[in-house]
């Protein structure tokens, strides 16, 4: 995409792109690996380092491990939130379970999450969820690999600040 000053431009995590903004003023350009909800760009994403994928722009295998590593995360903090009734937008509701359903037919993804569960059960029997037990475990299922928070200089404080004060 050609950019002038001002442009926003958002493109899917899941394919190649590059954007070039041409202009005499500072540009600043910011990464996001981004993957919505519609089912085409879940699809996307889950072909991500395969031979569907033009070799040129393929992933490293590790690569898109790590990012299904944290997508495992966000799909667990999602269901704890679909589950307890801390989400409201009928949007949301509508078409994070198909999506979900998508992600874990992933082999990968299924693995992990087949792992979050047996710890959780593994938590609950040695006292609840979050007993202050390992520090590998959060709320009864794994922590994010130290190495993905150890890859930030800036540790978790490297996550935009919201607005309202809140994360």
């Amino acid at each position: 995409a050609l950019l002038t000053p001002g442009d926003v431009v958002l493109f899917s995590g899941a394919n190649a792109h590059m954007a070039l903004s041409v202009s005499v003023s500072l540009s600043l350009t910011a990464y996001e690996s981004f993957v919505n909800f519609h089912p085409r760009s879940v699809a996307a994403f889950l072909e991500s380092g395969t031979e569907r994928q033009y070799r040129e722009c393929r992933a490293r295998a590790r690569m898109v491990e790590e990012v299904k590593e944290e997508v495992v995360e966000a799909i667990l903090d999602l269901k704890a939130d679909l589950d307890n009734g801390r989400v409201s937008d009928p949007l949301l509701l509508a078409h994070a379970p198909p999506a979900l359903q998508a992600l874990q037919r992933d082999a990968f993804i299924a693995g992990r999450l087949k792992e979050a569960a047996r710890l959780a059960d593994a938590a609950g029997e040695h006292g609840g969820e979050n007993d202050g037990g390992a520090p590998e475990q959060q709320q009864g299922r794994p922590r994010k690999a130290a190495r993905l928070q150890d890859a930030s200089p800036l540790g978790q404080s490297a996550q935009p600040a919201d607005p309202r004060g809140e994360r």
